[in-house]
């Protein structure tokens, strides 16, 4: 009855008010369970009071609804323009990985098409990553935007040459977002070739300017063992402009590889696309899973699409050409090398190799120091423990193992607010 009381008494002033009295329901109904006798007429005017109040504060009674559990109120227009805008959003988002990946698909296809034909006019066996006696497929396509290619099968490249082709995510539509702010990579072409492991040892660079210290960030060996050094006479003809360019080498006879007319009028063409050619007898530090273990090897990285437009064929033809060139004058270089450069060279690996070998034995003794810190600490601990009383035990075992408790707490805390 005294429900009933409320929401007569309270429904004429509440007509054109968000607010429905029903929901004071529950609180008038827990304190008459509570045992405090209310009268009808004081009821009714506690829920005017209420009322009142609530009026008096607009922005409260829109949401008062909400505030005691009552059904809530959600503006439809509002809600209409929300699901139109997540409709638009999964309909561009699909547009732009369809048209992006089916241009990735069509530029790795003709990448395909001009690897074949280059390589196999290199001389190489063997082109693609199929099996002999099984379909012909040129490409390995690890993601939308990623493949490799392989050949082998040819004189002075013993486990033969790996491409890799890296295009940009245009199926990304985050990923485009994030080019226009932050700088984004063209599509490049990357050739690893192993050399014969009995050549002399060799660190070469000849990389773009702009794109040294990231080189350097994934190459060590360059800060190990190169000097930045004045581009050869042939190869500063080749390569005029000084300040585009880096040459870096760990033996001034490296110089001399750059003799050959061939090769220097190749760099000479490659000038618009080429980014780094890079020779090293140290590996890349398992960088390139498949060529996990050799130590002597190329690097050759090129940009697809340049300022000049090059066709991807005439891009591919070169770089096999450059790099096949490479590997049969290398060896002529090697067999001719002055003994100066090469005694300088085996100096420079001597110097690193002692400079590891003591930072080893560095980091071996301080780790041998540090653990017997450790022993002695335990064994003073053990001997103090010792002298205690059985009580005094139990409270310092207690007191230590609450100790390394708020230890792991507190690191899985700070693994928490770091993920």
């Amino acid at each position: 009855m005294l429900c009933g009381m409320v929401r007569v008494g309270a429904a004429a002033d509440l007509e054109d008010d968000e607010i429905n009295v029903q929901d004071m329901t529950p609180m008038l109904s827990t304190e008459k369970a509570s045992g405090e006798a209310h009268a009808p007429g004081f009821a009714q005017e506690k829920a005017f009071a209420a009322q009142s109040y609530v009026n008096k504060i607009p922005f409260v009674g829109k949401y008062v609804d909400a505030m005691v559990g009552s059904r809530s109120r959600v503006d439809d227009g509002i809600l209409v323009k929300a699901e139109i805008a997540a409709f638009a959003l999964a309909l561009i988002y699909a547009l732009v990985f369809a048209a992006g990946r089916t241009v990735n698909e069509m530029l790795l296809r003709s990448i395909a098409a001009a690897s074949k034909a280059a390589l196999t006019a290199a001389g190489f066996a063997h082109v693609g990553v199929h099996a002999p006696g099984t379909p012909e497929q040129i490409l390995f396509q690890n993601s939308s935007n990623e493949a490799y290619a392989y050949a082998s099968g040819r004189k002075n490249c013993p486990t033969g040459l790996t491409l890799r082709v890296n295009c940009r995510p245009r199926h990304d539509l985050f990923g485009i977002l994030k080019s226009l702010m932050f700088h984004s990579e063209d599509d490049k072409l990357r050739f690893v070739m192993p050399l014969d492991p009995k050549l002399s040892p060799l660190v070469l660079l000849i990389c773009r300017n702009e794109e040294l210290m990231l080189y350097r960030s994934h190459h060590p060996d360059i800060d190990i063992y190169c000097d930045k050094q004045p581009l050869p006479g042939a190869l500063a003809r080749t390569l005029p402009n000084d300040a585009e360019f880096v040459f870096a080498s760990d033996s001034p006879d490296a110089a001399n590889l750059f003799q050959s007319e061939r090769l220097v009028s190749l760099l000479l063409s490659m000038k618009q696309f080429l980014v780094c050619l890079h020779l090293t007898d140290q590996g890349d530090g398992g960088a390139e899973p498949q060529v996990l273990g050799e130590k002597k090897l190329v690097f050759l990285e090129c940009d697809l699409h340049p300022i000049n437009k090059t066709p991807v064929g005439e891009i591919m033809a070169r770089s096999v050409e450059l790099l096949v060139t490479l590997s049969d004058g290398i060896p002529k270089w090697s067999s001719s090398r002055s003994a100066v450069g090469l005694e300088r060279a085996r100096m420079l690996r001597r110097k690193v190799e002692e400079v590891e070998t003591k930072e080893k034995v560095k980091t071996r003794d301080s780790q041998a120091e540090k653990d017997e810190k450790l022993r002695e600490k335990k064994r003073l601990e053990d001997e103090r423990v010792a002298k205690m009383s059985r009580d005094e035990q139990i409270k310092y075992e207690d007191k230590k193992r609450k100790a390394e408790l708020r230890k792991r707490a507190s690191k899985g805390t700070q693994r928490v607010v770091m993920k």
